[in-house]
């Protein structure tokens, strides 16, 4: 496994300038950024999703088969804010697939594209999304820290 260092520089200055705000308003900028981030990743996601031309059948949870339509696992990798009370941080956003029955469980054919099967080799997406994109991702949270901070430093 290799190594990945990132370097990023004027993180303390934003780091100061953070500490300087509300709580309320340095959790709304930090969103902001994280949201910013996950949707780099998002996108590429979309891009490198495997997808049918035609419509597939799956099995759904409860065992029945499920008739998914082109592009539905595409349409379905969703940028989603982790409620507060899960929080580790000040603000965390995630990149996932829906999947519920209404979104004709696309988690459950996404992880079988992602994971493979015993049957099928796995057609990874979401992970070589993070590894292609982590980079842009941390420029466009750096980005948003510094336009919002900036935003409030002029409205101040």
């Amino acid at each position: 496994m290799s190594k990945v260092t990132i370097e990023i520089k004027g993180l303390q200055e934003i780091g100061r300038r953070m500490q300087e705000l509300s709580a309320d308003i340095a959790g709304k900028v930090a969103s902001a950024a994280t949201s910013a981030a996950a949707r780099v990743i998002q996108k590429r996601a979309v891009q490198l999703a495997p997808e049918s031309e035609e419509v597939v059948t799956a099995h759904g949870r409860e065992g029945g088969i499920v008739k998914v339509p082109p592009r539905n696992l595409k349409d379905n990798i969703k940028v989603f804010k982790v409620p507060k009370g899960q929080l580790e941080y000040t603000s965390e956003h995630v990149v996932r697939i829906r999947g519920g029955k209404k979104h004709l469980y696309a988690s459950n054919y996404g992880s079988k594209q992602e994971f493979g099967t015993v049957k099928m080799p796995a057609h990874s997406f979401l992970r070589p999304a993070f590894e292609e994109e982590k980079r842009n991702a941390v420029d466009a949270m750096t980005d948003k820290l510094k336009e919002r901070l900036d935003k409030i430093g002029s409205a101040a």
